[in-house]
């Protein structure tokens, strides 16, 4: 099956990446295809924007630490066909193990992280 992957990523804060990726995200799914948002911003704010709780786990953090299947921490959203895998969840100590590990795993590809991003070559 054939699928495409969208990032919207800028360094700069308040430019608009988290009200893009969820507009685009619906959009996508409204026009009909199976969409996942995958919300790595430890404020989560995409995922509480799709009305998910922001301590639901499994989210993010399980899936980078190998405690969780992505397949387990994706949740449906009030958008026909539109699923998310919620952020990091908790306290802002959680939070910040969160991105340490996910800086971590964008490095490298120890078998630890493999469930984060294919390794080079997929």
């Amino acid at each position: 099956m054939m699928s495409t992957v969208y990032a919207i990523a800028n360094q700069k804060g308040g430019v608009g990446k988290t009200t893009t990726a969820v507009n685009v995200a619906a959009c996508i799914a409204e026009a009909g295809y199976a969409t996942l948002l995958v919300d790595v911003d430890p404020q989560a704010n995409a995922t509480v924007g799709l009305g998910i709780e922001r301590s639901r786990a499994p989210g993010l953090y399980e899936v980078l630490a190998g405690e969780a299947a992505a397949r387990d921490a994706v949740t449906g959203t009030p958008v026909q066909g539109l699923r998310a895998l919620s952020s990091c969840r908790g306290s802002p100590a959680s939070r910040t193990a969160c991105t340490t590990r996910w800086r971590r795993c964008a490095t490298t590809t120890s078998t630890s992280c493999s469930t984060a991003r294919p390794r080079s070559g997929r």
